[in-house]
């Protein structure tokens, strides 16, 4: 199971993304894991389109397709495909719910049976901020 939080659109508020409408549509979705490199292009592709824009295509990323779900996946990203569980509504914003059903990881960075966070370099989405996730430890820790 994974939860996101999907506000209402920032040029239009109180409306809500088409992230979320295409979610309560579909009744799936795919979360794609970004790094570094795909910064700017996630950037791109989360600013507000219309609902007609390709989006793949204005970051210029490639679109694959899932196993499990007909929305497309970020092809140079980690993804897991998930099925909606559901939607919960927490002020103007949303928790959405999912049951991953597939994983999607480059072979690059599958190791030991885990993903290897140091070279994914995954970004992280603070209050309207980015962070790189760059500390990597395990606890307990008598260090700190």
């Amino acid at each position: 199971m994974l939860c996101i939080s999907v506000g209402p659109r920032a040029d239009h508020p109180p409306d809500t993304k088409d992230t979320l409408s295409n979610i309560a549509e579909m009744g799936e979705f795919v979360i794609n894991i970004v790094s570094l490199p795909l910064s700017n292009a996630m950037y791109e592709s989360s600013r507000s389109h219309p609902p007609e824009a390709d989006e793949f295509e204005k970051a210029g990323l490639t679109p694959a397709a899932c196993d499990a779900v007909a929305a497309p996946r970020v092809e140079e990203a980690v993804s897991m495909e998930c099925l909606l569980d559901r939607v919960l509504q927490l002020g103007t914003d949303h928790l959405v719910i999912g049951r991953i059903v597939r994983f999607h990881v480059r072979d690059e960075l599958y190791e030991n049976g885990r993903i290897d966070v140091a070279k994914l370099q995954p970004l992280g989405h603070l209050a309207g901020k980015y962070t790189k996730v760059e500390t990597i430890f395990e606890l307990p820790a008598e260090d700190f």
